[in-house]
């Protein structure tokens, strides 16, 4: 299978189109930290690495007819896992697959800013702002596939006495239903989900579905209260039981890249200057039981510290914008304390970086 991109060459910055970063990730994707460095670099630069690379190469081995591949990364706390997520968004997009994406999970499982009974089934608890965000990004970082292919529901949806979705409809009428109706939101995209599933398995479209810190849908209890004030598990908040379902293997035409994290940033600080390990970062820990075998079999793919050559890339586009401006830092015995007292994490790089 032949693939559409760009030249990336390891080691280099790709600047992102802004056209493309508005269309993917305009309402979610990029943490705040990062988009303030983006706004003060004026572009949207992700530099290349082997994960992406190790992700262009299994793609290019893909049998499609066959159960969908599942791909995780994993690796310390701000070593670049989630750009390198996003690079590959980005490359599914230029290739015409259908992006199911899912960057923030802990907001639909831990701090939610509404919750309310499904009135679709009983015990389980809608998310409708969360929801809401959930199927607009779908529609911005799909929209020109989805008019393209003329996607329609393979079966009736009833909603109310009134309210009906009809087998046939396009899908973008289901998803604009949702957009218009907000607490019926979670439901739509649960319906949504399970219909790309269908039209996946029939051979209609190619699905990337793409998923960061998917390891906290696995932690067990959220920290959503039922109505009697009791935890909600997390198979029971309706979007997050559609999202796992897209994990497994049991449908085609697709594949599946997540990552896990620890989010234990000054744990993985001290440990990367100490050389004390506090955790493993592997993902059979971090995924519980339940999320190994929900993704079990799957390839891990690490994603390490920067090399000495990323290391030197990174600091030479931090001096070039103007991030680094202290003469010392930019000496060779400079350049040696940046590396000592960040130990090579990007994150820590970014961070001592601002304050020279």
């Amino acid at each position: 299978m032949k693939h559409v991109g760009v030249d990336h060459i390891d080691s280099q910055y790709f600047v992102l189109p802004k056209s493309a970063n508005d269309a993917l990730f305009k309402l979610s994707g990029w943490r705040q930290n990062h988009k303030q460095m983006f706004e003060m670099f004026e572009e949207t630069a992700i530099m290349v690495r082997k994960p992406f690379h190790d992700l262009l190469n299994y793609l290019s081995r893909t049998d499609f007819e066959r159960p969908v591949n599942r791909y995780v990364l994993y690796g310390e706390f701000g070593n670049g896992k989630t750009f390198t997520l996003n690079h590959f968004l980005y490359h599914c997009f230029l290739n015409r697959f259908l992006i199911v994406h899912c960057s923030s999970p802990y907001e639909w499982v831990f701090t939610p800013q509404e919750t309310a009974q499904s009135e679709w089934k009983s015990g389980r608890i809608d998310t409708p702002v969360e929801a809401t965000i959930a199927l607009k990004t779908f529609k911005d970082q799909n929209a020109a596939l989805l008019s393209e292919l003329d996607l329609r529901t393979s079966k009736k949806y009833t909603w109310s006495l009134r309210e009906t979705t009809e087998e046939g409809e396009p899908l973008l009428n289901l998803i604009d239903y949702g957009l218009n109706r907000m607490k019926k939101a979670s439901d739509c995209y649960a319906v949504l989900l399970k219909e790309i599933k269908h039209w996946a398995n029939e051979g209609k479209i190619k699905v990337s579905v793409i998923g960061d810190v998917v390891n906290v849908l696995y932690l067990g209890e959220s920290k959503v209260l039922n109505p009697d004030k009791t935890t909600a598990e997390m198979d029971n908040i309706t979007i997050a039981r559609a999202f796992t379902k897209m994990l497994r293997n049991d449908w085609k035409n697709g594949l599946v890249v997540v990552a896990v994290d620890s989010s234990d940033s000054f744990r993985d600080k001290v440990g990367r200057l100490t050389g004390e390990r506090f955790g493993p970062d592997l993902p059979k820990y971090l995924l519980t039981e339940k999320g190994f075998q929900d993704l079990d079999p799957f390839i891990p793919i690490k994603v390490d510290k920067y090399t000495e050559n990323e290391f030197e890339n990174c600091l030479d586009y931090y001096i070039r914008k103007n991030y680094v401006n202290h003469p010392a830092a930019k000496t060779e015995m400079g350049r040696k304390e940046i590396k000592f007292m960040s130990a090579y994490n990007p994150l820590e790089v970014y961070k001592f970086c601002w304050l020279l």
